[in-house]
């Protein structure tokens, strides 16, 4: 009866850790990966070198991709670059952007509701947030740590609850006009909620569970 009451527990322990478990962030991309199941890729190899995206929207299948037109009109620094570029990932090509309020917004809106996005980033901030994410209308709740700006990175999410756009929006830093330049890569959205359970509650929920398997069959011998 002891064990019966630890595997309930341990089933209570998994159901309320996954109730609680509404968004998730991440910066290692393996854990990303196992997090969101089945994703679509997005690496921009397939898209010629020099396309622009500023403006207008640059389709890529399951969503576009934009540099939004600022204070001060059309600017440079929206396009795709080869494996060269100061801002490259992985050696081929990426996505290079500047966000400032006098330049504009990087924006992704996606044909159907996401349940899970990451991507890889280079040179995102020099030691000061310049740009904040917004997914839809809610500001993302991950982006807390800032990196050197020669740095690579990685940004994750996943979520119950759906988004369709994903907005790299400059902030005002001291009241003047401020803003980032970055490159990003490898792409990867789900359109199938996946949100885990903690690794802890799983293995603390696997653990009770077989301790009472290993109960019974003692008991039956």
């Amino acid at each position: 009866m002891k064990f019966y009451k630890l595997a309930v527990a341990a089933v209570a322990v998994l159901v309320s850790s996954s109730a609680s478990a509404a968004f998730m962030t991440y910066d290692d991309k393996m854990a990303f990966q196992a997090a969101a199941g089945t994703t679509v890729t997005e690496d921009f190899n397939s898209v010629a070198v020099g396309t622009n995206f500023i403006g207008t929207p640059l389709d890529l299948g399951g969503f576009t991709l934009q540099r939004t037109i600022g204070e001060f009109g059309i600017f440079d620094f929206g396009e795709i670059e080869g494996g060269s570029g100061a801002f490259n990932v992985d050696g081929t090509n990426f996505a290079s952007v500047q966000t400032a309020t006098y330049i504009g917004n990087l924006v992704l809106n996606f044909d159907e509701p996401i349940f899970a996005f990451g991507l890889d980033l280079r040179g995102f901030n020099d030691l000061i947030l310049r740009t904040s994410i917004w997914l839809d209308d809610d500001e993302y709740p991950g982006l807390t740590t800032v990196a050197s700006n020669d740095s690579l990175s990685f940004l994750g999410f996943t979520s119950d609850t759906s988004f369709t756009s994903i907005t790299f929006l400059a902030n005002d830093i001291a009241g003047g006009d401020s803003g980032d330049g970055f490159g990003i890569d490898n792409i990867e959205y789900s359109t199938v909620s996946a949100v885990p359970v903690p690794a802890a509650a799983w293995l603390f929920g696997s653990a009770i569970l077989a301790m009472f398997g290993f109960s019974r069959r003692k008991a039956r011998v």
